[in-house]
């Protein structure tokens, strides 16, 4: 019997990218920062989201990484 199956869709199964371009300048558009390329968003697929903050942010910022990460998830539901 099948106890679970995981799927990887980012990149994988399905192109992720625009509703990751999405959620991740959705995030710093609520935080007051400036809006991320799409081909930079794209080249964060599959990193942490504390990671994907500080190469669209530039910034190390544990608090806004956080505050980040929440509103990443927020819209992705």
């Amino acid at each position: 019997m099948i106890a679970a199956v995981v799927f990887d869709f980012d990149l994988t199964l399905a192109d992720s990218s625009v509703a990751a371009t999405d959620c991740a300048n959705h995030a710093l558009r609520s935080l007051g920062l400036p809006l991320a390329d799409p081909a930079l968003v794209r080249q964060t697929i599959g990193l942490s989201l504390r990671e994907s903050f500080r190469l669209l942010s530039g910034t190390d910022d544990s608090q806004l990484a956080l505050a980040y990460s929440q509103r990443f998830v927020e819209r992705s539901q």
